[in-house]
């Protein structure tokens, strides 16, 4: 009876690696896609920009000016989604910690949770950076 119940524990931990490492290449394959499809927009963008603007040129409706405040937008643009990734990445990062904590509340020693200082400590720097940092990537001339 004994033998039978181990080999029960074992093939249910054996289902539940199998299910685990099933879930984890679902979500890397998941993960690799919405890379590659966002990566394709953004060529596909700069494209269709690059083309609006060699019609413009021929047409003569695009001047240097016009140009360059063209640039200036799609750079503000790419700015301002960076700092919005930085943010979610920062409020990420605390809800790690967050979790760290809750899973190691518990704990007598309290070594397992400083663990949880470090995603901490990352996410708020992440998010104050991206709150109060620099709102644009103009570079200063000297």
């Amino acid at each position: 009876m004994e033998d039978n119940s181990s080999s029960t524990i074992h093939i249910v931990l054996i289902g539940a690696m199998v299910g685990n490492a099933i879930l984890l290449a679902g979500a890397m394959t998941w993960v690799c896609l919405r890379a590659w499809a966002g990566q394709r927009r953004f060529e596909r963008e700069a494209f269709y920009r690059s083309e609006l603007y060699r019609q413009m040129l021929e047409r003569g409706e695009l001047t240097l000016e016009k140009h360059q405040e063209a640039r200036r937008q799609d750079e503000a643009a790419a700015f301002a989604r960076a700092r919005r990734a930085l943010r979610v990445a920062g409020v990420l990062c605390i809800a790690l910690a967050a979790g760290v904590l809750a899973g190691f509340w518990t704990h007598d020693d309290p070594t397992p949770r400083r663990i949880a200082i470090v995603p901490l400590s990352l996410g708020l720097a992440m998010v104050a950076y991206a709150s109060i940092g620099p709102r644009s990537n103009a570079r200063r001339e000297s």
